[in-house]
């Protein structure tokens, strides 16, 4: 999958994007994205005002608000696994940005990852909700460590009772890009990769094109699904 937009990020038009990478099989995996997606949205639609009314809210009520959507998403995605046992253990990560004005608002469950491109360097914002992480935290080395990095830790669905998001504010300006992807894009590219394509393509469009190309070059061993949002103006 590939997506692209350009936004104005202001405060009375916020622009969303989201990653969710379904785990359990094919089958199983993209019934977890979709009813997840789909689940969010129609929450957002029952809301008061645009995307949770956020610009209305502190950090510790857009904290509380996200998790309550986190868990009600759980519950129906573990309520229609039960319901149908085919798709028994199906799942999906979770990584999404709500773009406001100056701030932006990550929410992220699971290892699809969100970055930010500014002045010429990307910056890791999501930390991966994987074994392999933990251990390489732990300081374990790191020919171990990665032997465990598609093994999460968090997902949506799956066998937990609850899950909660990690949840991060960050600023954004002019100019910079905003992109959120699978591990298919980030096991297979380098951050140094990353760089070297936005750093020349013009346009988000391209941009992604180029991204998957090169996951695709390098094996393409897993599903990649890259979505970037250039930043226009911020009011």
């Amino acid at each position: 999958m590939i997506a692209a937009s350009t936004c104005d990020a202001a405060a009375d038009n916020p622009n969303g994007m989201v990653v969710a990478d379904g785990i359990g099989g094919a089958a199983s995996g993209d019934v977890a994205s979709q009813l997840a997606v789909r689940t969010m949205f129609e929450l957002m639609g029952r809301a008061t005002s645009v995307v949770m009314r956020i610009t209305d809210m502190d950090f510790q009520q857009v904290h509380e608000r996200v998790d309550a959507y986190i868990s009600e998403i759980q519950k129906i995605l573990r309520s229609y696994a039960q319901q149908n046992p085919g798709l028994a253990g199906m799942g999906t990560t979770w990584t999404s940005a709500h773009v406001f004005a100056t701030d932006t608002i990550i929410v992220h469950v699971g290892d699809s990852r969100a970055y930010l491109y500014s002045d010429s360097k990307l910056q890791l914002i999501t930390r991966d909700q994987t074994l392999g992480q933990d251990m390489a935290d732990a300081g374990l080395p790191a020919r171990t460590a990665k032997g465990f990095r598609n093994v999460l830790t968090n997902s949506l669905g799956g066998g937990a009772d609850e899950v909660q998001a990690r949840i991060y504010q960050i600023k954004i300006g002019p100019c910079d890009r905003l992109l959120l992807c699978t591990d298919g894009l980030s096991d297979m590219v380098t951050d140094a990769q990353i760089v070297d394509v936005l750093n020349v393509a013009p346009t988000a469009h391209a941009a992604c094109d180029q991204l998957v190309e090169r996951a695709l070059d390098a094996g393409g061993k897993d599903n990649i699904t890259v979505v970037l949002c250039d930043v226009l103006a911020t009011v």
